[in-house]
């Protein structure tokens, strides 16, 4: 037999009998260990030791064990360091981040398995400048979650004629059997997001491409029962959608003997026998649950707590406690009911105390390896300099070499010195622009606790953390970035921006400025005081009549203000300054903790106030 395949059931069967010893979580670690003896002995080439551990992460996720971010970086540190030894094992580089997807997917860290999806996608789009099976099914499956259907349709249709292009030339482009079986999985969520928009041509399309996929993967690839099995999964998934959201009860009934046959079926593999199994019985306690058989539903729901008892998973525990508490409604147990959802909350409540743990760990991590990062490739970029003036001096006379070597000295200084204030201030801005950012997405969470499930104040929530990734991205683009913005670099911007209108002949303007032009600001910063004032300009060309604008910058303490005028008439005191556009202006302005106000002098024109903090 394959010896990666030995290895891939060795893995299954220490997992599987682990709960007659020691934890499955323990005996998983312990078997991956094993996999990177085997390659260190030479027992295993590197692309059989790739193929074997890829195999048994999938395996592991069937089996529902999990590991936290940092775990799995240590746990898949030689895993990494093969696949980016060599330039042919690039396309393994998608299983990496896959890996890490599936896992924060599986125990509900939302943000994290976005994050690895886009990595998948970057790295699809360097390897074959194509859009990625993987990452797209990430992202439907994400946004089905939380329930924006609209936008996971949108994604199917603009990667619509993609798949079906994909699927008429799949016998003659040799399409992967995994690509296929991961083909599937996305036409799955797809189906799903249709059916619950009520689009049923848009599913009858998608579960068509389903079938397509199904009857390839038969005729190419007949001996691979693992692919076949796993898109026949997809496809019964997929008519459980169906079934669900068209409240088909024949249908329903339909699907639950299709997942009863696929547990009967030898040619289905036992790790994907426990995920059709889960499957069925959390559908048959809904069924169940909905149709008050509740002899039926209480033997299923037991059974669903025995499955997950041990999984440590906060928001299967919600979902069970959910079961719970309509079972007992059911029974006309009122009182039970509601302690029973009450406590369901309580767990509900760890999940999202959870999800801003993760975020704080991303922060500390992305901004930890940025650093590490910049350190390294200045020490190597010093290196190389002192290399070139070694063999420089070398030819030089003993007082050049003294002149040289203190220039060297001074000019190391002062780079350090520039280098130790570039650190400073990247911590200020992850300290000042995160921490408060993190905090108030915890207060958040916890209003959800106290409120209830409040759709309001989960949306507020999504918005809140998508808004903290973005200060996220800016600060790793400070990090990356070779160019530092300051106020003078904003100025500069401002006055391009007016110097272009100005040789229209439209109008004058001013610019003063009480500051040190050096100051360093954060990226986000620079972009959000960019916007505003391009607004300005913009609002004061649109709306009034005029011929000069006048722009002031002061530096007092920690604060920087920003006074914007044109002499036109200006508007009423009476009429509310609320338009599209300074809306824009305000949430720009708070988004970097900022003040605007707007002084109406009629008919001498207006002032337009911006106060922001500084580091």
């Amino acid at each position: 037999m394959n010896r990666i395949y030995t290895l891939f059931l060795f893995l299954s069967m220490i997992v599987s009998g682990s709960s007659y010893a020691i934890d499955r979580k323990d005996s998983a670690l312990v078997a991956i260990k094993n996999i990177d003896k085997a390659l260190a002995s030479g027992k295993l080439t590197e692309l059989k030791y790739l193929d074997s551990l890829h195999a048994g992460m999938r395996n592991l996720n069937a089996q529902g064990i999990n590991f936290k971010q940092k775990e799995l970086l240590q746990l898949l540190a030689l895993y990494k360091k093969v696949i980016w030894s060599k330039p042919e094992f690039a396309d393994h580089k998608r299983n990496y981040y896959a890996i890490f997807s599936n896992q924060a997917q599986m125990a509900g860290r939302s943000g994290e398995m976005l994050y690895y999806a886009e990595k998948i996608a970057q790295t699809e789009k360097e390897l074959t400048r194509k859009f990625s099976l993987t990452a797209l099914t990430i992202e439907l499956s994400y946004y089905n979650d939380q329930a924006s259907f609209q936008k996971s349709k949108q994604l199917f249709l603009e990667a619509k004629p993609q798949i079906a292009d994909l699927l008429k030339n799949a016998v003659r482009d040799s399409v992967k059997a995994q690509d296929l079986a991961q083909l599937s999985t996305l036409l799955s969520h797809a189906v799903k997001a249709a059916y619950t928009l009520k689009d049923t041509l848009l599913g009858r399309d998608a579960d068509q491409y389903l079938d397509k996929a199904a009857e390839i993967a038969q005729r190419v690839y007949p001996g691979d029962q693992e692919v076949i099995a796993y898109i026949r999964l997809n496809k019964v998934t997929a008519l459980n959608y169906q079934a669900k959201e068209l409240a088909d009860n024949q249908l329903q009934e339909s699907v639950f003997r299709m997942y009863e046959a696929m547990l009967l079926d030898k040619k289905v593999p036992d790790y994907l026998k426990d995920y059709v199994y889960f499957n069925m019985v959390d559908r048959k306690v809904a069924y169940f649950l909905k149709y008050k058989q509740n002899d039926s539903a209480a033997i299923y729901l037991a059974e669903l707590q025995r499955i997950r008892a041990d999984d440590g998973s906060a928001y299967n525990k919600f979902a069970i406690g959910q079961f719970r508490a309509k079972y007992l409604l059911n029974l006309g147990r009122y009182k039970e009911s509601a302690d029973t959802l009450d406590n369901a909350v309580q767990y509900l409540d760890s999940t999202h105390a959870q999800l801003v743990k993760d975020l704080n760990e991303m922060v500390y991590a992305q901004a930890k390896s940025e650093e590490q990062q910049l350190m390294l490739d200045e020490a190597a970029a010093e290196n190389k300099r002192k290399e070139q003036w070694i063999w420089g001096v070398s030819f030089s006379a003993i007082l050049l070499v003294i002149l040289g070597t203190s220039i060297l000295l001074y000019t190391r200084q002062r780079q350090k010195r520039k280098f130790l204030e570039f650190k400073l201030n990247m911590a200020r801005n992850i300290h000042d622009e995160t921490g408060p950012a993190l905090l108030y997405a915890k207060s958040l969470a916890k209003s959800c606790k106290v409120i209830g499930d409040d759709e309001h104040m989960r949306a507020e929530l999504e918005s809140h953390i998508e808004n903290t990734m973005a200060v996220i991205r800016s600060l790793s683009h400070d990090l990356k970035s070779s160019e530092l913005q300051s106020i003078g670099s904003l100025i500069k911007a401002t006055e391009s921006t007016l110097k272009k209108l100005k040789g229209l002949d439209l109008f004058n303007f001013e610019i003063r400025q009480q500051l040190q032009a050096n100051r360093f600001i954060s990226h986000y910063q620079f972009s959000q005081l960019k916007a505003v004032l391009q607004e300005c300009i913009t609002n004061s060309i649109k709306h009034a009549e005029f011929d000069r604008i006048d722009i002031s910058f002061v530096e007092t303490a920690k604060k920087l203000t920003i006074v914007y005028r044109d002499n036109g008439n200006g508007w009423e005191a009476t009429l509310p300054a609320n338009g599209i556009g300074l809306n824009n202006m305000k949430e720009r302005v708070e988004l970097v903790n900022g003040d605007l106000k707007i002084e109406k002098h009629l008919p001498k024109g207006y002032d337009i106030r911006i106060e922001v903090p500084l580091r």
